[in-house]
């Protein structure tokens, strides 16, 4: 597996569990850490805890669902979405990218397919998310830890 997709984050929303391990199970297996929720009031709170670095939706969830979910999450970020959804209505898969989704896969899917439709996106949106990872030490005052949102100043943690 290339080293640019190791550790990188990815939340993925689905009131199946049993779909979410295989899910879980496929992308550990190319090395990225994989976080899970089961409903759409979980994902929110999971995306502010875990800062993903992709979120693969359901829409069809019990008690938000994920276009509701989608709209609240590009409210506060532009982390990108795969829509993933046994509704593969041209209806359905037009009001996902409209409301700002990146990508919108039906179920059933291939586990390759998944996967590479995951490192595509993250690859297409690297730039455009700015997003960093890892340890960087400006000089000995200033440390800024992109995975945990840290800043050092002068061996103290600053508040954000």
């Amino acid at each position: 597996m290339p080293e640019e997709f190791d550790r990188r984050k990815i939340l993925v929303v689905d009131d199946e569990e049993r779909m979410v391990r295989f899910i879980r199970m496929n992308l550990e297996h190319d090395g990225f850490l994989v976080s899970e929720a089961f409903n759409g009031k979980q994902a929110i709170s999971k995306m502010r805890d875990f800062t993903p670095d992709l979120i693969l939706l359901d829409v069809m969830m019990p008690d938000v669902d994920g276009f509701d979910v989608l709209e609240t999450i590009r409210e506060v970020s532009n982390v990108p979405v795969i829509m993933l959804t046994a509704k593969g209505e041209e209806d359905d898969r037009v009001r996902g990218l409209e409301l700002g989704a990146d990508d919108y896969v039906t179920k059933p899917f291939s586990p390759r397919e998944l996967t590479s439709r995951v490192k595509a996106v993250l690859r297409r949106t690297e730039g455009a998310t700015g997003s960093m990872h890892g340890l960087i030490e400006v000089d000995e005052r200033l440390k800024i830890d992109f995975d945990r949102r840290e800043i050092w100043l002068e061996g103290k943690l600053v508040k954000l």
